[in-house]
């Protein structure tokens, strides 16, 4: 504040000693000028303040008698924008109290330190920021009726009004906001920009009119159009800011429309590539859309082509076309080729609808044009998309079928015909659950419901079908889900492949790396495969079985006597022997040379030992295949799984093997058992 500042003050009151007083009170303020004028009675002092309003108003009201007071309600019913304040000669408090009810925003006592220059001060400044949230004045009814959100924040940015019109823009009442910091009414990303506007017009700035966007606390959007003036005080302090705010949405809103109704056609037609024009044909005048020039290459500061030079555009096989629909009197649709650049042929729809006039004048022609060359390319491209895909499907070979989600068959190819067996119309009448073989029909279900459930996109596997003529098909069938572009199913699309040869080459290579191949019986390999199985089942439900080892005796001099040829026979002659002595469950194994191996799976020490004097007696009887009459024998080692401490396959063959060498040194022909103690049981005596 400085001490330019001037303050109008109104004196009311008829006696010369308080005028006096209030006079030297107000000269001892160094820190502002007043502008002094004093009147005798209220209805003086509403006609100088209706006049010249003042600031501050001071009207006596002596020791509160009922006259004085009634001075003063006249004077607070009818003054506008003046800080009203009481001076009494009465330190009584009901006095003071009385005064402030009847409108007066201070109540100072003569004669007491209220007049001192500091307290003097104070109380000026009470009053007249009282003054200015004064319900009861003018300027706070008008904000109340005010369509405008109008809002006052204080220096603390606390909220000091808060008007109805506020209260229905913002969704909150004044009861809830008075008092409250004004970021309450501001979403948290935009409290730092309101902390700015809000500082400016507290530095004094007016901020004009500047649109924003806010969510409210009803979670609509709305744009607001708000500014902002500073609130000043007689001594030009700034005390608060006054926020006006509109809701423009529905301005802004139509603004937008109106943008986008005047450039609505032009987008649109640049986005889907259409050009629009006019004819005259009365006046000849032509219209062209900016779309129209670009698609014709034209440039926009010349005027629209004729329908001759149009036509030095078109290509030559389209001239006629193009010149007919354009003089003819009625609507009309065509595409030509246009070559407005040279080096690119551009494939033009054009659509015109003519419009007569009623004197039968000639009319209007109205139309749009527009760029479908990369359509015409794309159906070129799907059509011959869809032709390779037929053909694809069609000449595949391996057998294709389309078929819907009830398993109906929709579409077949001729390599599928031919797997089956079947004409194209059978298989299109027929389910292929029905062709299944019966083994495999529960496969069926559980995959449809795999892939139609998502789990699955495609699924592979290996299915048998009946062949037309009965017999069994093993096929590999790649079956996939085929959706719609919302991600529905579809149908489903099965690739079916002839593997009834590839599988039984399988089998055979997978036969002939287990088994021997002169006498079909395991060899080392699978022998020592059922081996490992049967041990690994024994460690987990009980040990049983027993081995037997056996080679025959002095077969070297059988070969070196007859040859290779009759040892051979000699060894298919044995094969034979065991299959029919053994049991199916039995596994016999060649092991090498004339070296064989028999697993009894269910054997114990007698049952084995039995089967084992059995085969000696068999294998002494065979005589099948041989060229003379030769008294074969052989050697046998026996070991019972129950007598090892440990069953492994290595314990197995190494007890077993003890037990052959035993046999042989025990002279032949005879078989030979492992025991515990490590000693093996006597032979058995030869025959």
């Amino acid at each position: 504040m400085t001490r330019e500042t001037t303050i109008r003050v109104l004196i009311v009151s008829a006696a010369d000693a308080v005028v006096a007083e209030l006079r030297a009170a107000l000269g001892a303020i160094g820190s502002a000028t007043f502008s002094i004028d004093v009147v005798q009675s209220a209805s003086d002092a509403m006609v100088a303040l209706r006049t010249l309003p003042s600031e501050l108003t001071f009207v006596d009201v002596g020791d509160g008698n009922a006259g004085h007071m009634r001075e003063l309600a006249q004077v607070s019913s009818t003054t506008a924008d003046t800080a009203l304040i009481a001076l009494t000669s009465s330190g009584d408090e009901l006095t003071s109290v009385a005064t402030l009810e009847l409108g007066a925003q201070e109540c100072l006592v003569r004669g007491s330190d209220d007049l001192s220059p500091t307290r003097l001060m104070g109380s000026l400044r009470n009053a007249l920021v009282r003054s200015a949230h004064d319900g009861s004045r003018p300027l706070a009814t008008m904000i109340e009726l005010s369509s405008d959100a109008i809002l006052t924040i204080n220096r603390e940015r606390v909220v000091t009004r808060f008007n109805p019109a506020a209260e229905e823009l913002f969704g909150w009442s004044a009861s809830e906001v008075l008092g409250k910091p004004a970021e309450a009414l501001v979403p948290n990303s935009d409290h730092h920009e309101q902390v700015a506007f809000v500082d400016r017009v507290l530095h004094g700035d007016s901020v004009e009119a500047f649109e924003v966007e806010r969510t409210m606390r009803d979670g609509r959007t709305v744009i607001m159009s708000m500014s902002g003036s500073p609130i000043a005080d007689a001594f030009g302090n700034v005390i608060e800011a006054c926020l006006i705010i509109r809701d423009v949405t529905d301005q802004v809103n139509a603004r937008l429309r109106l943008f986008e109704q005047q450039h609505l056609l032009e987008s649109s037609q640049a986005a889907g590539r259409i050009g629009s024009w006019a004819v005259d044909r009365l006046t000849g005048r032509i219209d062209w859309s900016a779309e129209h020039y670009r698609l014709l290459r034209r440039d926009p500061s010349l005027p629209p082509a004729t329908i001759d030079e149009l036509l030095e555009l078109v290509h030559p096989d389209d001239h006629e076309l193009v010149r007919r629909s354009f003089f003819r009197e009625a609507g009309f649709t065509i595409e030509a080729r246009f070559l407005a650049d040279p080096e690119e042929v551009r494939i033009l729809r054009v659509r015109g609808e003519y419009i007569p006039r009623e004197d039968e004048k000639p009319g209007r022609l109205l139309g749009i044009t527009q760029d479908v060359t990369e359509e015409r390319a794309e159906q070129a491209a799907r059509h011959l998309a869809e032709e390779q895909m037929r053909r694809s499907f069609d000449e595949a070979l391996i057998g294709m079928v389309i078929v819907d989600l009830d398993s109906n068959p929709l579409r077949v190819n001729g390599a599928l015909c031919e797997i089956f067996g079947r004409t194209r119309e059978e298989l299109l009448a027929t389910k292929f659950q029905e062709l299944t073989h019966p083994d495999d029909r529960g496969d069926d279900e559980p995959v449809s419901q795999a892939l139609l459930s998502g789990a699955q996109k495609h699924h592979v596997r290996e299915k048998r079908y009946i062949h037309a003529d009965g017999h069994t098909i093993w096929t590999e069938v790649a079956v996939s889900l085929i959706t719609r572009p919302d991600g529905t199913p579809s149908h489903l699309v099965g690739q079916i492949q002839d593997i009834t040869e590839r599988r039984a080459h399988v089998e055979k290579l997978r036969h002939m790396a287990d088994h021997d191949p002169l006498t079909g019986l395991l060899n080392r390999r699978g022998f020592d495969r059922e081996m490992t199985a049967h041990v690994a089942r024994a460690q987990r439900y009980g040990v049983t079985g027993a081995l037997l080892m056996f080679d025959l005796d002095n077969f070297k001099q059988h070969n070196d006597a007859y040859g290779h040829g009759a040892g051979d026979d000699l060894l298919v002659a044995l094969a034979d022997c065991l299959r029919q002595r053994l049991r199916a469950t039995d596994v016999i194994g060649r092991l090498g040379g004339d070296e064989f191996a028999v697993l009894l799976p269910d054997a114990g020490p007698p049952y084995a030992s039995l089967v084992s004097e059995s085969l000696l007696e068999h294998i002494r009887r065979i005589t099948h295949g041989l060229p003379v009459v030769t008294g074969v024998t052989a050697s046998i080692g026996l070991v019972c799984f129950e007598r090892l401490r440990a069953l492994s396959v290595e314990t197995a063959m190494k007890c077993v093997d003890l037990a052959l060498y035993e046999a042989k040194r025990r002279g032949r022909n005879c078989y030979a058992e492992w025991m515990p103690t490590g000693e093996i049981e006597p032979a058995s005596p030869a025959e």
